[in-house]
């Protein structure tokens, strides 16, 4: 009875604490605009729906995956000026980590 007892404490903990875990996706395709010296965050600039330029500070994680044309570059080649798709989690703009970040070609302009 005990051990009863104790999985269903278990169990009524995780689901509590597991939706505090869970982060929203976000998709920002924009340009570099800073990448820190350590190159532990990367700041991009995009535009919103509506039309209004927005910047977003993004924290890059020893697991993100960085490419260009599908095959994983290192982190030091992320410079001012590239144009990026960068895939984040986060709870709001202020609290986002990189899954993925992808060098693509600069739009036509």
């Amino acid at each position: 009875m005990l051990l009863g007892v104790a999985a269903g404490v278990g169990l009524v903990a995780f689901l509590t604490i597991a939706p505090l875990r869970a982060h929203d996706q976000f998709r920002f395709v924009g340009a570099v605009v800073a990448v820190d010296s350590r190159r532990t965050t990367v700041s991009v600039k995009f535009k919103e729906f509506d039309g209004k330029d927005e910047t977003v500070k993004v924290a890059i994680l020893a697991t993100t995956e960085i490419t260009r044309d599908k095959k994983k570059i290192q982190k030091s080649e992320l410079k001012r000026g590239s144009s990026v798709v960068v895939d984040a989690l986060g709870d709001d703009y202020d609290n986002l980590e990189a899954v993925r970040i992808q060098i693509v070609p600069s739009p036509a302009k």
